[in-house]
């Protein structure tokens, strides 16, 4: 897998730092990236699970709703519940 690019990681640290769903123009003005490259690639990141659209809202001027995106939190992994017996002994209660 490709390392995230410059765009990728400055929209994962403005989304963060937000604190609250942004829409693209927002997210592109917190990044200092442009609105075009922004709204690609909250694209793909919703479409790769790093990012979901939270929800929409209206704004004066436009005549759809703008989506708000926020990021995904990972869910803690938890450790693993390790089997005692090796591997070649049946696990009986």
């Amino acid at each position: 897998m490709r390392p995230a690019g410059e765009i990728r990681q400055a929209l994962i640290a403005a989304l963060r730092d937000a604190g609250e769903p942004v829409t693209t123009k927002a997210a592109a003005a917190r990044a200092c990236t442009g609105v075009e490259a922004t709204r690609r690639t909250l694209g793909n990141m919703v479409r790769d699970g790093k990012a979901a659209v939270v929800d929409t809202c209206r704004l004066p001027g436009v005549r759809r709703p703008v989506p708000r995106y926020g990021l995904v939190m990972a869910e803690p992994v938890q450790p693993q519940q390790r089997n005692p017996l090796p591997a070649f002994w049946p696990a009986h209660a």
